[in-house]
């Protein structure tokens, strides 16, 4: 993934109080990552407030990985446990600022840095214990002052900047899930998100509470508009939670008593005033939609439902080159003609899209109006 974001953006906090606290009795992988988690909590070595966790099925075997995160600094990276013979077993580290990747579509883990001018994306499967990679891509573009002297790699061997591009693209194009900051480290949060609660509401009310006050001035003084809403677009009569910060929307379901991350889009165009922003369903259920509108520039990405995940299928956008300032079409990442552009559009249009539904300011008022 080229774009690093800060995962203080992502990151959510469960309200306390609300849980018992204390060590469950749970065997399994439960107790073994709670077991996990409660010694990381109390570990004196490891002190970060922003300590978090993400619990995800990340080889489809049906027991979840537990992704830890010791915080939200540059070289914090998430360590994988996976479940085996009863204990909570590492996999390796992944990622940078507390924050990796998972795409379901391809069952791959991502992470990836910007320092310096260097960049470096890689692509790892779970097999057993262990991540082994599949890609590999750096570049120094950023470190050098002419575009002839930038080296773009791709599993350590030299390739052209347009094949570096393509192959990025491809990797990318289905669209991922954030983890390691899903829920920060508490008593409270250990039960919440591995142990399990039986009502959607109070579950969705608890992370949505502390989530509109945690860095509230922070996005504040950014200019940030955060937003939430629902929408059973799985259609098992419990909906999803949608929470948009500025351009970053995060999208979470409720199965087997937790809440558990889907998607993280970021579908956005250049500038910073005037935007639109909208999320719609096709007109038979198949198919999500994000979009970003300006006057002049528009940013869409389009994602099938699949039972339990999200792929995104295309993601397109009609926006200023980084480098030019010049508007340029682009298609999954790969620039195009405006005719490429306009039928690509074209035919997602003939899905008929509409609005998901009312959206709500991140505040308790309005979470008590939701929620009751």
């Amino acid at each position: 993934m080229k774009k690093i974001t800060s995962a203080a953006v992502c990151a959510a906090v469960i309200a306390s109080g609300i849980f018992s606290t204390g060590v469950s009795a749970d065997t399994g992988w439960k107790g073994a990552y709670e077991k996990y988690l409660r010694e990381k909590m109390n570990s004196s070595e490891e002190t970060s407030p922003e300590k978090g966790f993400t619990v995800c099925d990340l080889d489809g075997d049906g027991t979840p990985e537990l992704i830890y995160s010791p915080g939200t600094w540059h070289v914090a990276t998430c360590e994988i446990l996976t479940y085996k013979d009863g204990k909570a077993v590492s996999a390796g580290d992944v990622g940078a600022y507390g924050e990796c990747f998972y795409m379901p579509a391809e069952g791959l883990v991502c992470g990836g840095d910007l320092h310096m001018g260097y960049s470096m994306s890689y692509y790892l499967k779970l097999e057993g214990t262990e991540l082994k990679t599949v890609k590999s891509f750096t570049d120094n573009g950023g470190a050098c002052e002419y575009p002839e002297d930038i080296v773009y790699e791709i599993d350590n061997k030299k390739v052209t900047e347009k094949e570096y591009n393509r192959q990025l693209a491809e990797m990318d194009k289905s669209g991922s899930v954030s983890l390691g900051q899903t829920f920060t480290l508490s008593d409270e949060s250990i039960k919440y998100g591995i142990t399990g609660v039986s009502d959607y509401k109070k579950a969705y009310a608890a992370f949505l509470e502390e989530m509109c006050e945690k860095d509230a001035d922070f996005y504040d003084s950014l200019g940030y508009e955060r937003v939430f809403f629902t929408a059973d677009i799985m259609g098992d009569d419990t909906p999803e939670l949608f929470v948009r910060t500025g351009s970053t929307t995060q999208v979470y379901g409720f199965s087997n008593g937790r809440i558990q991350s889907l998607l993280r889009d970021d579908t956005y165009v250049s500038g910073v005033n005037d935007k639109k922003y909208k999320t719609c369903i096709s007109s038979g259920g198949k198919y999500l939609m994000f979009g970003c509108t300006t006057d002049k520039t528009c940013g869409y990405s389009f994602y099938r439902i699949h039972d339990g995940y999200l792929e995104r299928t295309a993601y397109l956008r009609y926006d200023n080159d980084i480098m030019t300032d010049r508007k340029q079409c682009t298609y999954n990442g790969i620039r195009v003609s405006g005719d490429t552009f306009n039928k690509a559009l074209a035919r997602y249009r003939k899905l008929k899209f509409r609005k998901t539904g009312d959206t709500y300011a991140l505040d308790k008022a309005s979470i008590e109006k939701v929620f009751g």
